[in-house]
């Protein structure tokens, strides 16, 4: 198999560069090159690649305004300097994220999650993966199972994602982001400021002053509150009459 590769990169360094550390690879075909996003979507129109390795910062129109722009759906691997990009490039289920310079490990990691061509028609989607998503925090990334969270909480123009392997993640999305994201048959709001994840619930418990508290299946974790309001939408989304 070998993939129809397209170099998009506004330096031309940079695209000598990667098409040299490409050589290396034998299923990688470097069919072409752009210096800029028209250039890339003329070229793109004429000759659909199956893979595009894409700057962010360009002259003109981002990589992200190229993704927008052609109706074609090859895989992409972003090749940028910076990398407060990332959560952004794997939302739009992005292969992979490489910084400048690219090291030939890296590099080799990236081409190793190449999909089978035939596999790669429905990849354009701003949605996560259905399993797993990309969380970003400080400079770290996690590729985190839906599984394996059982709440995220608000913080400010933040939020807190509370992974049973990784603990405590602070990531970017707010969490009205976060409503359109998960499913909503597993991972409901109880609070303004908390998303629970049903599969991690143990009991929810109506206490004295009619206060709801949910108890995680972490038994080491404090409960959550429920406010009335969404207690209310739970019930009738879910038949919950002991509510």
């Amino acid at each position: 198999m070998h993939y129809k590769t397209l170099i998009v990169d506004d330096e031309r360094l940079a695209r000598k560069e990667l098409r040299t550390l490409l050589r290396a690879h034998e299923v990688v075909d470097v069919v072409g090159e752009a210096s800029s996003t028209k250039e890339a979507i003329a070229f793109m129109n004429q000759t659909p690649p199956d893979v595009v390795f894409l700057d962010i910062h360009m002259p003109g129109e981002t990589g992200f305004d190229l993704i927008h722009r052609v109706s074609t759906q090859p895989q992409y691997i972003f090749v940028t300097a910076y990398d407060v990009h990332a959560v952004k490039a794997f939302d739009m289920e992005a292969i992979d994220y490489l910084l400048k310079p690219v090291r030939p490990d890296r590099l080799s990691q990236a081409i190793s999650r190449l999909k089978p061509i035939n596999a790669s028609d429905n990849l354009k989607t701003s949605e996560p993966r259905a399993d797993r998503i990309y969380l970003s925090d400080r400079g770290q990334m996690y590729l985190v199972l839906l599984d394996d969270i059982q709440h995220i909480s608000g913080a400010n123009d933040y939020s807190e994602v509370m992974s049973m392997t990784h603990g405590s993640i602070l990531d970017t999305r707010t969490l009205g982001m976060w409503e359109s994201l998960l499913p909503t048959d597993r991972f409901v709001r109880i609070h303004r400021s908390t998303i629970v994840n049903l599969d991690q619930v143990d009991r929810i418990v109506r206490d004295a002053k009619s206060t709801y508290l949910i108890y995680l299946k972490d038994r080491a974790m404090q409960p959550l509150k429920m406010s009335r309001r969404y207690a209310a939408r739970l019930k009738d989304q879910f038949s919950l009459n002991a509510l």
